[in-house]
């Protein structure tokens, strides 16, 4: 099983025995599953789950990531994966969910997964923001609550991001300005 570091795979089996009853890993094929992190397709005997790792500094975003699906989960909408918990060892991250196995695109599937869109962008909530911050890609994002979808737009999703490219030599003066 070439495809997750070796280092990684016991403390991934000892999640999947908490979690699922799962006695072996059988094997594990690489899948698509970002641009940040490296996913896998992982067989037990108790079937089969995704698993992204990463270098042990991804853990905050792992942990970010199953707090985000808890919270997507709970509005009911959408076939979210449950996550199944977040394993660190000296040299790796990881992330494991629930596997779900992609359809195939059809116009059903699409207005299937419109639909579902629309239901949870129809969750309300008391203000624009989470309760913590998180991460776009390995970037951190802040998440401060607004009641206004174009003050939270604006200040913690544009504003901390223009920032940041320009503190990193990424955004010149000028354009820094004009934005």
């Amino acid at each position: 099983m070439p495809t997750l570091p070796p280092d990684l795979l016991p403390p991934i089996l000892v999640l999947l025995r908490d979690r699922l009853g799962a006695a072996c890993i059988d094997g594990a094929q690489e899948v698509a599953g970002g641009d940040t992190h490296r996913a896998a397709r992982v067989e037990t005997d108790r079937g089969p789950v995704f698993v992204k790792w990463n270098a042990s500094d991804a853990a905050p975003m792992f942990d970010c990531e199953v707090r985000g699906l808890h919270k997507l989960r709970s509005a009911d909408a959408l076939r979210i994966p449950e996550p199944l918990g977040v394993v660190r060892t000296e040299r790796w991250a990881a992330v494991a969910m629930e596997w779900i196995q992609p359809d195939r695109p059809t116009a059903a599937v699409a207005e299937r997964l419109g639909r579902g869109l629309a239901r949870l962008h129809a969750v309300r909530a008391p203000a624009y923001g989470l309760d913590h911050d998180n991460f776009i890609g390995r970037l951190p994002q802040p998440n401060a609550p607004s009641p206004s979808w174009v003050e939270f737009y604006r200040r913690p999703r544009l504003r901390f991001q223009i920032d940041l490219a320009h503190r990193s030599g990424r955004m010149d003066a000028g354009r820094l300005r004009r934005l």
